[in-house]
């Protein structure tokens, strides 16, 4: 078999040389070279102007001359009776292999390349351009609109099929479809109604990265309108990962190279004298392996990529790129420890490079070491003081570490360098909000969105940072929601999933961003969540289309089997949604009939992690992706799965978009409806739920028996401290108020005050948040309060700074009377302040959250200390403080009756009648 080498170009070859390479020391029957330039007489290279054809015609780009020109080259090579195949490529075309390696692979298959795509009803752009080219046809029947082909038009033709394009000519067809050369061929072989799976192999020759494309305006001939046009990347530059990838995705030509590219590594291995096979193949090894597993860690083919980092290692130890490289992986892999071992043999060969150091602090940030992250960060900026991406890094492990103030310096800092960029603009609007500048917050995701409209990570963030932290009034709470709810359905109605780059940036982006504030602004919230959960599991559908499929159903369980329940959660450690709900129910299920699967997408561990893992029948954690997640949960055929507090941390939204399982539910942890379609089941308390309260919640409302917990106090011991440590005054009133401070809302501000004139001299402890700003902000809104009534804030309210268990047991059991707060009640806080016997005092509201205390009294028979609106909750709070007495008496009867709210089995057995009955109408 002889290659015919056609090449369209516009003059010389961009690479000229490497060609002279790639043809040197053949023997001429084995290939021939024909070349059409636009400008012949520019033509200097030996190998093209030596092979210029007679027959010449002036050419233009995107017009029909293209395939004229196309189809001269093929009538003067088929003259040589020799010449078998026809590889058709233009001047920034190059050789990925040596010629033998191309020879063999055509004359191995035995057919055509050409690659082609048809109408695709999934891409609209693709319709919408392909419908505008298929009616400029000038015989619309020539081929129907629903098999109009689009092709690539560098191909390679057997003889058969170059004989076939020179036999039939209908260009004329042809003359007014703009790009006709990349629809000609195909759709004549379809005209001819030939069986084009026996003629041609549907498979692109030439690597083209359509991923980084490039946008110019064309002025169309014969008018003054404009036509924006999208070209593929060209490569000024050619790494060996561009290459591996080109070569292992089964190209072997490399597309749109310019002039100036270096293509030295494409010379070594193209010249066929210069290595045998044996060669060939530790050049691929030593030169491409490293490569090779990079581009299998952007594809998340973690463990293909760690075969070739060690195959890598083993061929050069001591080469820092691959150590460094490798250790990204690792990284990526949820092996912080290894990647920082490797990082270090790096450092050993390679201590001043900027890059391993901020990839090492990277590495330290995700294991929580948060000192030694900023200190290989700030080593790394010392050597690098100008790098952004350094800049960047140290502005995110500061936002891990809540240190608001230096993130936002370091976001600020990125962006006096690079005012277009849209990481620090998102970062420091993030800052921002958690600082309750809430505005300013909105300024940045705004140019963040300007600068990347595909990007709807920026979108998502700019709709939840529309509701404050902290709001300054009640009608700002009515705004906000009025806010969020149109940025919302903004963000709905525009995303547009069917965009590369929208996908890809998509692909992390469920989780990131939550409403989580949305459920402290006191309202329903089910329509709002309703349309936020629908997003997500969208995204994630276009995201992931296998796993959006329904997952096939476990087989029905056998007579003594146990139902397999499985237990989804960030907090398998000391955290609120542990010990409600989580751990009273893991611990209790009876495992004769139900057989218990943890998944823990956190990363604390601790003595209750231990306490977890002994729970479990098969416990999962540490696994580095999502796939890896949903394959684990998927391959374990559960029959239900329970996700508590989805909300509360990035994994669990990602997963819960997903059915895992014939049914799923979730349950407080954050206590408002999660909105995912995909969650049948809120698994919520009797006693705490409104009559209503089904209203509130997009899935079924289960009411569980009483709490719907098992609560089993935790044993901790209170630190040795008085009032004083505290900042606080042995001779004053105490009352404790130990919420979050986005929990209180501005409309109840005013019960403070209040107190305050109806118990006389006192002092209200609160404790403050990480950002000083939000302690600010908060201050000032109760200042407010305390004016109308003739006070000053300062001679009342006390901020006291985040306590461990041990102080924050002694906090409690210093103070008088905890102040439940209104419209978000407490529960483990309120737990805590019973186990102390503080008195508490409680205002239900309109919704289970609202409703926490409420209903522990309840179960308590304290409802003394319940007030039904504010003024009653005033006067009860008073109360407890001019009767010292009456205080004795409910602290007394807290002691005696504080038992009841512990432990209770009922609402265990009614979680198991709950699974039993879910699980068989699933089944049925």
């Amino acid at each position: 078999m002889k290659l015919a080498f056609l090449f369209l170009t516009r003059d010389n070859h961009n690479q000229g040389q490497l060609w002279e390479t790639f043809f040197s020391g053949l023997s001429p029957e084995r290939y021939s070279i024909f070349c059409h330039p636009k400008f012949p007489d520019r033509v200097t290279q030996p190998f093209l102007k030596n092979s210029i054809i007679p027959e010449l015609i002036p050419t233009k780009h995107a017009e029909i001359s293209i395939v004229h020109a196309t189809r001269l080259l093929l009538a003067h090579a088929l003259r040589d009776i020799h010449n078998d195949g026809f590889i058709l490529l233009s001047e920034s075309c190059v050789p990925l292999f040596d010629f033998n390696r191309i020879y063999d692979t055509f004359a191995r298959n035995g057919k055509s390349f050409i690659g082609y795509s048809g109408v695709d009803k999934n891409k609209k752009t693709v319709i919408e351009e392909t419908v505008i080219r298929w009616r400029c046809l000038r015989n619309k029947s020539f081929v129907p609109l629903d098999k109009f082909a689009k092709q690539h038009q560098w191909m390679y033709l057997r003889r058969e099929t170059a004989e076939i394009f020179i036999e039939h000519d209908h260009t004329g067809i042809f003359e007014d479809v703009y790009a006709s050369d990349e629809h000609y061929f195909i759709n004549l072989l379809i005209h001819l109604n030939l069986p084009l799976e026996d003629l041609i192999l549907n498979r692109q020759i030439t690597f083209v990265n359509w991923r980084d494309y490039e946008e110019k305006i064309v002025i169309k001939q014969n008018s003054n309108s404009e036509l924006k046009v999208i070209s593929p990347k060209t490569y000024y530059s050619l790494s060996a990962e561009d290459v591996v990838l080109a070569r292992e995705t089964g190209h072997l030509f490399f597309r749109k190279v310019s002039e100036s590219c270096d293509v030295s590594l494409l010379t070594r291995l193209v010249d066929g004298k210069a290595c045998d096979q044996t060669e060939y193949e530790n050049e691929l090894a030593g030169t491409a392996t490293e490569e090779e597993g990079n581009i299998y860690r952007t594809q998340g083919k973690l463990e293909l990529a760690e075969k070739c980092f060690r195959k890598a290692l083993e061929l050069a130890p001591d080469r820092p790129e691959i150590l460094h490289n490798f250790g990204r992986l690792l990284s990526d892999m949820a092996k912080p420890e290894q990647a920082i071992e490797h990082y270090c043999k790096a450092l050993l060969l390679e201590p001043d490079s900027p890059e391993i150091l901020s990839d090492m602090a990277e590495a330290y940030k995700k294991q929580n070491k948060f000192n030694e992250a900023i200190a290989f960060g700030r080593k790394a900026m010392d050597l690098d003081p100008q790098n952004i991406r350094i800049i960047l890094i140290l502005g995110d492990i500061y936002t891990e570490q809540h240190q608001y103030e230096n993130a936002i310096l370091f976001y600020r800092l990125a962006l006096t360098l690079d005012s277009n960029s849209v990481h620090a603009h998102i970062g420091l609007g993030l800052m921002l909000h958690q600082q309750g500048k809430t505005a300013e917050a909105r300024n940045h995701f705004r140019t963040a969105i300007k600068l990347d409209p595909e990007n709807l990570s920026a979108k998502l963030r700019n709709c939840t940072m529309q509701i404050p932290l902290i709001h300054r009034s009640s009608e700002e709470i009515v705004q906000a929601r009025e806010n969020y709810r149109k940025a919302l359905e903004e963000l709905c109605r525009s995303a547009d999933l069917t965009k590369p780059a929208a996908l890809d940036g998509a692909r992390e982006l469920v989780g990131v961003s939550q409403p989580f504030y949305l459920a402290y602004q006191g309202e329903n919230d089910r329509e709002l969540q309703a349309m936020y959960g629908n997003l997500m599991v969208r995204i994630q559908a276009a995201c992931f289309p296998e796993w959006a499929k329904k997952p096939a159903a476990p087989p029905p369980i056998k007579s003594g089997e146990p139902v397999r329940v499985g237990i989804l959660s960030a907090f398998f450690h000391r955290h609120s949604n542990w010990k409600i709900p989580i751990k009273g129910w893991i611990e209790n299920l009876n495992r004769e009939e139900f057989q218990l699967y943890g998944y823990y997408t956190g990363w604390k561990t601790d003595e209750h992690t231990e306490i977890a893992k002994k729970s479990f029948y098969r416990f999962a954690e540490n696994l580095p992706t999502l796939e890896d997640w949903l394959r684990r949960v998927a391959g374990d055929r559960l029959h239900i799965l329970i996700i508590p507090g989805i909300g509360m941390d990035h994994m669990t939204p990602r997963l819960a978009a997903f059915r895992l399982a014939p049914v799923q539910c979730t349950s407080w942890g954050h206590p408002d409806t999660s909105g995912f379609p995909t969650i049948d089941y809120y698994l919520s308390s009797d006693l705490m739920e409104p009559e209503n309260g089904q209203d509130h919640y997009c899935e079924k409302l289960v009411r569980l028996p009483n709490l719907s917990i098992y609560y089993e106090p935790l044993d901790s011991v209170s630190a040795p401290v008085d009032r004083a440590h505290f900042g606080l005054r042995d001779d004053l009133p105490l009352f404790i108020c130990t919420q979050s401070l986005f929990k209180y809302l501005p409309q109840h501000d005013e019960v403070f005050p209040r107190i305050a004139v109806e118990t006389g001299a006192c002092q209200f402890a609160f404790i403050s948040q990480r950002s000083s700003a939000l302690g600010e902000r908060f201050l000032r809104r109760l200042d407010t309060a305390f004016s109308r009534f003739g006070l000053r804030v300062e001679d009342y309210v006390k901020m006291v700074p985040t306590l461990d268990p041990a102080h924050y047991r002694a906090f409690n059991q210093l103070a008088d009377v905890f102040l439940d707060s209104i419209g978000w009640s407490g529960c483990n806080t309120t737990m805590e302040a019973l186990a102390c016997d503080l008195p508490v005092v409680t205002m239900p509201g309109k919704l289970m959250r609202g409703r926490h205390t409420h209903a522990i009294l309840k179960m308590m028979d304290l409802g003394e200390t319940e007030g039904r609106n504010m003024d009653e909750y005033v006067a009860i709070a008073a109360r407890l403080i001019k009767e010292p007495d009456w205080r004795k008496e409910i602290s007394e009867k807290i002691t005696r009756n504080r038992h009841l709210a512990y432990r209770d089995m009922e609402c265990i057995r009614g979680l198991e009648d709950f699974i039993r009955r879910a699980v068989a109408k699933a089944m049925s």
